[in-house]
Formats: structure tokens, C-alpha cells, sequence
């Protein structure tokens, strides 16, 4: 995914309402309220963790600030960075009056977020976040000679299945975007019913419905 539009949905997903209800809280080692107050900056050091303690490595990683007055937001983006062997990740905040977010996810993991303060932690404590399994969604698309289908715009919506949100009834997740030379993809979507609509430049359009379960989804359509 373009990284512009990425940081776009990020910063989207992270402070409206609508959508802040369909992030994931990444599940951290340590159950510590983040507080606010005067941040001193510095390295956020931890590690990315599947569900069965092992690293995952080459997901990216943003720092996004969070300062108590709003009206001194500027920015949100601080630090991008990417997780290593065995997940490890380093992220260098700036001093701040306020707290942090980090953000995770992409691919078939899920896009979580977890506040961060130093305010009360241990110098050098390491954070361990463990991820959440997702869906990453490949569709191509093929004209009836074989050639690609072009580019165009997709629009999907959906209902998340499983957790406590499917109980309480969860607002729909939607996603938009670009197919380009025939080929679309969306990363980090949780397990979902879903209606994709494509519509190409040349007028051209169809739906499909999914059923999108964890791990990759790869479909190949022909118009």
C-alpha cells in the first residue's frame, strides 16, 4: 500500500470515532495504565510477538504523538520503523507533554494500536506487544484475452466477525482504494463478511461477496 495513504488510514482508523471502534488493542506485556504527563523522549525498545510467543519480523511499527493539548497535534506521525529478527523493534520518541501511540500491523496482521508513556516505567523495560491474526486480501483482475483489466476503484464493506464487538454489534469496517494494472490488495483487515464493489476507469463493474478468514485470500477474477 502507498505509505501516504497508509499513514493516512493510520492516523483515520486512530482518531474518528467511527473507525477507532474497528482497531484491535495490540496486547501488551505489561497491563500498566500509559499515563500522561511530561514525556522526557527517548528509545521505546520491545519486540512483536504471534500469539505463540515468536517474533514476527517485517511488520511495520509508527509512533504516533498524542500530546494533552490538542491544539499543539501538529504532526501526528513521529517514528516509522520495521520489526527485525525475532521481532525486535526500536522506535525513538520525541520529548512530549502528554503520551504516545504505537501502531502496528500489515499483511496478515492486523492494524492495533497501544498507548506508551515513560511516566512510571522502568528505564530500558523492554515492550512485548502481541499481534493480532488478520486477513490480507489479493484480487486480480483479467479481461476474457488475458490481459489485465486496467485500473479502476474498489470499495469494500463488511461486517468483523468473532469477539466481544460481534456481540455488541460492531459498526462496519470500509475500506477504499485503487486497482492498478489489474491488481488490488488490502492488508491488515480482521476476519470479516464483505462486499467488494470495482468499478474500472473504462465504466466497467462487478461485486463479489467474501468471506475473509485469517491469512492471505488470493482471488483471480475475469470480466
Amino acid at each position: 500500500m502507498n505509505q501516504r495513504l497508509r499513514l493516512t488510514l493510520i492516523v483515520a482508523v486512530f482518531f474518528a470515532l467511527p473507525a477507532l471502534l474497528t482497531l484491535t488493542l495490540i496486547s501488551g506485556d505489561q497491563k500498566r495504565e500509559a499515563l500522561r504527563g511530561d514525556q522526557p523522549g527517548g528509545p521505546i525498545r520491545g519486540r512483536l510477538l504471534a500469539p505463540d510467543g515468536k517474533g514476527v519480523a517485517g511488520i511495520e511499527i509508527d509512533l504516533l504523538l498524542d500530546p494533552t493539548d490538542s491544539s499543539k497535534s501538529g504532526e501526528p506521525q513521529a517514528v516509522r520503523a520495521q520489526s527485525g529478527p525475532e521481532g525486535r523493534f526500536e522506535l525513538v520518541a520525541p520529548p512530549l507533554e502528554g503520551r504516545y501511540t504505537i501502531v502496528a500491523g500489515g499483511g496478515i496482521w492486523q492494524h492495533s494500536a497501544e498507548a506508551f508513556s515513560f511516566v512510571g516505567r522502568k528505564p530500558g523495560e523492554e515492550l512485548a506487544l502481541t499481534l493480532v491474526p488478520g486477513c490480507e486480501l489479493e484480487v486480480s483482475f483479467t479481461r476474457a484475452d488475458g490481459r489485465p483489466a486496467g485500473t479502476g476503484s474498489f470499495d469494500l464493506e463488511g461486517r468483523v466477525r468473532g469477539g466481544w464487538f460481534e456481540f455488541i454489534g460492531r459498526p462496519p469496517l470500509h475500506r477504499q482504494g485503487r486497482v492498478e494494472q489489474g491488481l488490488m490488495m488490502i492488508d491488515g483487515l480482521p476476519p470479516m463478511q464483505a462486499q467488494l464493489s470495482v468499478r474500472f476507469d473504462t465504466g466497467e463493474s462487478l461485486q463479489l461477496k467474501l468471506e475473509l478468514e485469517p491469512g492471505r485470500t488470493v482471488k483471480a477474477l475475469k470480466l
